[in-house]
C-alpha cells in the first residue's frame, strides 16, 4: 500500500525545505501547495490578494488531484501545505499516511534553511499576506489515521533519522 507523508504546521516551521530535503532522501515525488500555486501564478498572471485566495484554493484542488493519482497508481508521495483539515484525505485512494508536523521554536534550523527558489516570484512574496495564521488561530496537527512525527525545526534535523522514522512507523 502506498505511503503518503503529509508535511504540514504553521507558517514559517520550514514545513516547504523540510519536505524538500525528505522528498531527496526518501525518493518519493513532492506535491507542494506553494509549488502548483506559484506555477498557475505564472500561468495565469497576479492581479490582487483575492485572485491570490482563489489561485490558493485551486492549488489545493491540483494538489489533491495529483496525489490521488500517484497513490491510485501505487507511488508512495510527500504533500506539503499549511493543510487546514483532514476531510479532503479521506476522499483520496486507500493509503498508509504518516504526518509529520514541524514547529520552530524560534528561527528555523540553518541546517533546513536553503535559498530562495529561483522560481518563486515576486508576486508570491507579495501575496504571502494570504498564507498568514489568522490572529488567535492555532496551528494543530491534522486528525489522520497515522503515526504523527512532531520536530522541533529550530534545532539542527538529521534528515536520515527522519527518513527512517517515517519508513519505521
Amino acid at each position: 500500500m502506498p505511503v503518503l507523508v503529509v508535511v504540514t504546521g504553521p507558517p514559517g516551521a520550514s514545513k516547504s525545505t523540510l519536505a524538500r530535503v525528505l522528498a531527496n532522501e526518501l525518493r518519493l515525488p513532492l506535491v507542494s501547495k506553494d509549488d502548483v500555486k506559484e506555477t498557475l501564478f505564472e500561468s495565469l498572471g497576479w492581479s490582487d490578494r483575492d485572485w491570490s485566495r482563489r489561485l490558493g484554493a485551486a492549488a489545493y484542488d491540483l494538489l489533491f488531484l495529483v496525489a490521488g493519482e500517484l497513490l491510485r497508481s501505487g507511488v508512495s508521495a510527500i504533500v506539503e501545505a499549511n493543510f487546514a483539515n483532514s476531510v479532503p484525505f479521506d476522499r483520496l485512494p486507500s493509503h498508509r499516511v504518516v504526518q509529520v508536523f514541524p514547529r520552530a521554536g524560534g528561527r528555523p534550523a540553518r541546517a533546513l534553511r536553503e535559498p530562495p527558489a529561483a522560481s518563486r516570484s515576486r508576486r508570491r512574496r507579495d501575496a504571502r499576506g494570504d498564507r498568514a495564521t489568522p490572529a488567535g488561530r492555532r496551528v494543530a496537527a491534522l486528525d489522520l489515521p497515522g503515526p504523527l512525527l512532531e520536530l522541533d525545526t529550530s534545532r539542527p534535523l538529521d534528515a536520515r533519522a527522519v527518513a527512517a522514522a517515517i519508513l519505521g512507523t
